[in-house]
């Protein structure tokens, strides 16, 4: 192992649950922030992902900081993922190890629409998202009521979705480096969307296979291909 773990319970937000880990190493890197997908109960957290889930998350971590707390990016990217990233990027960027400067994102499902939303309103901050089955374009699954979720996306987000909240109306030149991995049997966060996105950003969408929006698709990253990206942008 050539990492180091660490856990706990913050007070910067109420109840988070967090985990942290990092390369053993002696200079500070660019940290790494995990936005969590999942339908904001609370009990999202690196321990209650599935392993394949959590190889990715430490496969990073032998080359970055990294940090996950509970439910970031758990309510469709809206205002209170902002303010959880707000809180949680100020705490990775306390820890030592963490180079001052901009940090990247692995972005799961709605966790991508958060990471994106916030790149977008505070410039510089976030400097690379790596997108898993990742959410573009929440108005899509509210007009086709992708994977049953258009009430619960309509509650949160609006209808029409409110431009903040949409990356999909995004200008590309205000978005830092991005690259998805997903599932084109993906029932929620539609392959054509994601493939839109990228064709618009000039960026890649690596094919994960046939497990559609289940967490099996972030399992089946290519650790080399997101460390890639992750040190092409930090």
């Amino acid at each position: 192992m050539s990492y180091i773990r660490q856990a706990g319970t913050g007070t910067w937000k109420t109840g988070a649950r967090w985990t942290l880990a990092y390369p053993r190493i002696e200079t500070p890197r660019p940290g790494i922030m995990w936005c969590h997908g999942g339908g904001g109960t609370g009990a999202t957290t690196i321990e209650t992902l599935t392993s394949p889930e959590r190889s990715v998350f430490f496969a990073l971590a032998e080359h970055f900081p990294i940090l996950a707390v509970n439910d970031v990016g758990s309510n469709f990217g809206a205002a209170l993922d902002q303010a959880d990233l707000v809180a949680s990027l100020a705490f990775l960027h306390s820890f030592p190890m963490v180079k001052a400067g901009p940090v990247g994102a692995v972005g799961v499902s709605q966790g991508n629409a958060a990471a994106m939303n916030y790149a977008q309103a505070h410039p510089g901050e976030i400097g690379a998202i790596a997108g898993s089955i990742p959410l573009v374009d929440p108005q899509d699954v509210i007009d086709h009521n992708r994977g049953g979720f258009a009430a619960a996306v309509t509650a949160v987000l609006g209808n029409p979705v409110n431009p903040i909240y949409n990356p999909n109306g995004y200008a590309p030149g205000n978005l830092p480096p991005w690259e998805a991995w997903a599932s084109p049997w993906d029932d929620t966060c539609y392959w054509d969307t994601v493939q839109a996105m990228a064709t618009k950003l000039g960026s890649v969408v690596h094919d994960v296979g046939a497990y559609g929006h289940n967490p099996l698709s972030t399992g089946a990253i290519n650790p080399t291909e997101i460390i890639s990206f992750f040190k092409a942008h930090l």
